[in-house]
């Protein structure tokens, strides 16, 4: 078998998630409501951030954004044992290769090879119907349940939604940050 190389995967977050990130050396998965999801590149954990559930990825489907990523490194050895105990999970996600952190504990900087920071500025994505009512029924035309428009809605929990009056409610509902929906705050 050949021997494992050195692995550099990403994770994107916000200002604040990267400040407790940066003071504790911890990312637990309990920020990300289950398994820490790890990409290949630096713009796929962007990607994937701003598909989130955060106040952050809201507000990138209509605005520019900051995201830090840190960049975790791996020895070949590292990764090996990793991906045998299960840590370490290679999968695909929305057909790109990628890994999860599956546990049983946190992970923690101080047991990387290396690791870096990189800030990431991001013009609006758009897009929030695609990114948070997909899998939804959608018909163009109905009536909001909350603003009484006659519009294209989506059926959503009990009822049916513009896109302007669900992204308002959802943003109401959705922590901040990561850091918040670790303690379960908005949630």
């Amino acid at each position: 078998m050949p021997p494992v190389p050195p692995t550099t995967l990403n994770v994107a977050m916000t200002a604040v998630d990267a400040t407790q990130v940066g003071e504790t050396g911890v990312i637990t998965s309990a920020m990300f409501g289950g398994a820490i999801p790890l990409k290949k590149s630096l713009m796929e954990a962007v990607d994937a951030a701003t598909c989130g559930q955060t106040h952050a990825a809201l507000d990138a489907t209509v605005m520019a954004t900051e995201w830090y990523v840190l960049q975790v490194t791996w020895s070949g050895e590292q990764v090996g044992e990793l991906l045998f105990y299960r840590t370490l999970r290679h999968c695909m996600v929305r057909g790109a290769e990628a890994y999860r952190w599956a546990g049983p504990g946190p992970l923690t900087l101080r047991d990387a090879a290396a690791f870096t920071w990189s800030k990431v500025e991001i013009a609006a994505v758009g897009q929030f119907a695609n990114r948070f009512l997909y899998g939804n029924t959608f018909r163009y035309n109905g009536i909001c349940a909350t603003c009484k428009g006659e519009l294209p809605v989506w059926r959503v929990k009990n009822g049916e939604w513009c896109e302007s009056c669900w992204r308002s409610y959802y943003y109401t509902v959705t922590p901040v940050n990561l850091t918040q929906k670790s303690m379960g705050i908005g949630a």
